[in-house]
């Protein structure tokens, strides 16, 4: 009988000794997979292995926000460049004018007021025909626009100083005399006349 109790009190702690085991076993399982509480008390789960933080992508689909100020493409052309391929310009106490022929012949006529007239101007736009370019390029060719020079030092009271710039192939400079110069002296004279012979064209018949 002893024996028989014996045998049954062993398997009893066995038994308890087996549960025991495995209870601890839980517990020490549960708390290596807890996560750390934050400063709030909420616990922060761990990421999975196929997660991470997204970059958003930008509208070409390439992931990654540029934050570099993209370059501004200034262009190639020479902002010094003249726009033109004949300007005359003159401005007196009584007014002026202004005539702007480009190289593919539009052409700008500005009459420009002086302060004796208030100040009142009119402009024309028009086209120059292929001949007209012609002509013009053929006359400073022939009268060697490039090497005109002014004859006088000073003008007589108000005379205006006319200038005429030339930006033409084979012909680049600007000439500069007196008004009595440009409508006296034959080369000046015909090189002058052929750009107001183009401009003058646009302005109305009935235009005073």
């Amino acid at each position: 009988m002893l024996v028989g109790t014996s045998a049954r009190t062993t398997c009893a702690l066995l038994a308890l000794s087996l549960a025991a085991a495995f209870a601890c076993s839980g517990r020490r399982s549960a708390s290596d997979t807890a996560t750390e509480p934050r400063p709030d008390g909420n616990a922060t789960p761990e990421p999975r292995p196929d997660e991470g933080t997204a970059t958003p992508a930008t509208p070409d689909g390439e992931a990654g926000p540029d934050t570099g100020a993209a370059a501004v493409d200034g262009g190639s052309a020479d902002a010094t460049a003249p726009q033109f391929a004949v300007r005359w310009s003159v401005q007196s106490l009584f007014g002026g004018e202004r005539i702007e022929i480009t190289p593919d012949g539009q052409v700008l006529y500005v009459i420009l007021g002086g302060p004796a007239t208030g100040g009142q101007g009119q402009e024309y736009r028009g086209t120059a025909t292929a001949a007209e370019m012609e002509t013009l390029r053929r006359t400073f060719e022939e009268n060697e626009v490039c090497e005109l020079e002014s004859e006088r030092e000073t003008g007589i009271p108000d005379e205006g100083h006319p200038t005429l710039q030339v930006a033409l192939p084979g012909m680049e400079c600007m000439v500069s005399m007196w008004d009595g110069e440009w409508l006296e002296r034959e080369g000046p004279k015909a090189c002058q006349e052929a750009v107001h012979a183009i401009a003058r064209r646009l302005v109305p018949a009935a235009a005073p």
